[in-house]
C-alpha cells in the first residue's frame, strides 16, 4: 500500500533537491536517480527550461512524496517503484530527481520535478484531477507489483482495516450507522431512539459522548466518530425534523433478517452480509431484497457468459488474467523506458544546437575561464548534453526530428497496450466481484448445513 501526495515549490529548488539527497536518509545517495538532468545541474537544468516557457507563474517545481507500509518493499523496489510513477506522470517530458529515504519505519520516495516541460515549454497543471490521476497511477504499478493497494477509501478519519472491515461487510461503525439510519425515522424523542438501540443488541455507554458496543464488539464506539450527523444534538435534530414530515409511523414489530438466506414469502435471496439488520418495514425489506437478487442475478448471468461453471475455474481464469495484466504492464514498462530514453536524445540534441553557437566562442576563445563565467549556465547545459549523447552513441550533428518519429511510433504502441490494460483490468474486476458473491454464497450454505446438521442431531 502506498500513499501519494504532491505539493509545489515556490523559493527554491536547489534547498528541496539538498534535502531529499541527504546521505544519511539515502544510503550515501545510492537511492537517487535523475531524468533529463543530473544531480549537480538539476537546478540549472529546471531553470533553463523554465525561462523556455512564455510564462510559469510563481512555481518552481512540483514536490511528490509517495510512502510505503513499513515492511512492504525493500529500498531497491521502492526505489524503482519510484523511479517508473515519475516517469509515467510527467509523461517523460519533465526533468526529475528522485530520492527513496530509508532512515525511517517506512520507505518514502521523494520526487521533483520541473513545473515546466522540456518537450513543449507548457506548464503543468496541478489540480485535483492531477492528484488524483498520481494516486490511481501509484495505485497500479503498486498493484502490479503484487503490493496492497486501497480502492476506494471513503470518509474522513477512517482506519485501513475499519476500511477493509466494511469492504467485507462486517464493519462495527457501517453497521452502528445503518442501524442509526433505520431507527430515527421511528422514534420521537432521543430516549426512545436509545431503547430501540438496546432492542437491536446495544450496549449503550452515556456520558458526553454517547457510546454504543454490540455483545461481540471489543470496545464502545463514539456515535461522534461516524461523522457530524451522528453526534447526540444532530441525531435529536433529526428525529424532529423526521417527526414533522408526513407519513412516517411506528413500526410495533420490527424485522431482522440475516444473509444470503432464501425468504419464502417473498421467493427471492437477501444479502445484508453476516450481521442482523434492523428493518422499519415490509416494503423496505422488499426493497432491499429485490436489490440484492439483482446482484446475485447479475454474478449467475456473469458466470454463465464466461462458461464458469466452477470454482476452480474460477480461480484458473483469475490467474490466467493476472498473468495477462502482469505481462502487458511489463511491455508498457519496456516501451516507456524507450520513450523515456528517446525524450532525453531529443532534449539533449535540442540544447546542444541552440547552445552550439556560444560553445564555439568558447572554444574560439581559448577556453578562456572568463568567458565561461559569464556564459557559465549556458556552457554547463551544453557540457551535460553532450556528455548525455556521447554516452548514448548519438551523434551532436543529429537531426531530432528522426527520433521525433520513433517517439510517435513508441507512443502508438503503448497506446493500443493501455487500451488492452484497461481491458484486462475490467475483466479481473468482475472476475473479483463474481468471486467474493460466490465465497458468500458457498461459506452461508455451508454454515447453513451444519446448523441443520445440529439440529437433526
Amino acid at each position: 500500500m502506498a500513499v501519494t501526495k504532491m505539493h509545489p515549490i515556490r523559493r527554491t529548488v536547489g534547498k528541496a533537491v539538498d534535502y531529499i539527497t541527504d546521505k544519511d536518509k539515502t544510503d550515501g545517495e545510492i537511492y537517487v536517480s535523475t531524468y533529463g538532468c543530473t544531480r549537480e545541474t538539476v537546478e540549472d537544468d529546471f531553470d533553463y527550461t523554465r525561462h523556455k516557457a512564455s510564462y510559469y507563474g510563481s512555481i518552481l517545481a512540483q514536490h511528490i512524496i509517495q510512502s510505503f507500509a513499513e515492511g512492504e518493499v525493500t529500498p531497491e523496489q521502492a526505489h524503482k517503484i519510484g523511479i517508473e510513477l515519475a516517469g509515467r506522470f510527467t509523461d517523460h517530458k519533465h526533468e526529475y530527481i528522485i530520492a527513496t529515504h530509508i532512515d525511517k519505519g517506512h520507505i518514502h520516495n521523494h520526487i521533483i520535478f520541473n513545473h515546466v516541460d522540456f518537450k513543449d515549454h507548457t506548464r503543468f497543471r496541478g489540480n485535483i484531477r492531477a492528484v488524483k490521476d498520481l494516486r490511481r497511477m501509484s495505485d497500479e504499478i503498486c498493484e502490479a507489483y503484487g503490493l496492497s493497494v486501497i480502492k476506494e477509501p471513503k470518509g474522513p478519519g477512517r482506519s485501513f482495516y475499519e476500511w477493509q472491515m466494511a469492504k467485507k461487510g462486517i464493519s462495527y461503525k457501517k453497521r452502528l450507522k445503518d442501524n442509526i439510519d433505520t431507527v430515527i425515522p421511528l422514534v420521537d424523542s432521543y430516549d426512545s431512539f436509545l431503547a430501540k438501540m438496546k432492542d437491536l443488541g446495544y450496549e449503550i455507554k452515556q456520558g458526553k459522548y454517547d457510546s454504543f458496543r454490540m455483545h461481540e464488539q471489543e470496545r464502545f464506539t463514539r456515535s461522534k466518530t461516524l461523522g457530524e450527523d451522528y453526534t447526540r444534538e444532530a441525531i435529536e435534530r433529526r428525529i424532529k425534523l423526521a417527526k414533522e414530515q408526513e407519513g412516517v409511523s411506528e413500526v410495533t414489530h420490527p424485522t431482522y433478517f440475516r444473509v444470503w438466506k432464501y425468504d419464502q414469502s417473498l421467493g427471492l435471496i437477501e444479502n445484508t452480509h453476516s450481521y442482523l439488520i434492523f428493518v422499519s418495514n415490509n416494503y423496505q425489506r422488499r426493497k432491499t431484497a429485490i436489490t440484492d437478487a439483482k446482484k446475485i442475478a447479475a454474478t449467475y448471468n456473469l458466470l454463465r457468459e464466461k462458461n464458469i461453471d466452477s470454482v476452480e475455474k474460477l480461480d484458473e481464469i483469475m490467474v490466467s488474467v493476472k498473468t495477462e495484466m502482469k505481462e502487458a504492464h511489463k511491455q508498457i514498462r519496456e516501451i516507456d523506458g524507450k520513450i523515456a530514453t528517446v525524450n532525453e536524445i531529443i532534449k539533449y540534441l535540442d540544447r546542444t544546437h541552440s547552445n552550439k553557437m556560444i560553445w564555439d566562442n568558447y572554444i574560439k576563445s581559448g577556453r578562456s575561464s572568463s568567458f565561461y563565467e559569464s556564459h557559465r549556465a549556458d556552457l554547463m547545459i551544453y557540457e551535460s548534453a553532450a556528455a548525455f549523447l556521447k554516452r548514448n552513441n548519438v551523434s551532436l550533428d543529429t537531426d531530432p526530428d528522426t527520433y521525433r518519429d520513433q517517439t510517435a511510433d513508441l507512443e502508438e504502441q503503448r497506446s493500443i497496450l493501455y487500451a488492452d490494460l484497461q481491458g484486462l483490468q475490467k475483466e479481473r474486476k468482475e472476475l473479483v466481484m463474481i468471486k467474493q458473491n460466490v465465497d458468500i454464497i458457498m461459506n452461508d450454505t455451508h454454515e447453513n448445513t451444519k446448523e441443520k446438521k445440529k439440529e437433526r442431531e
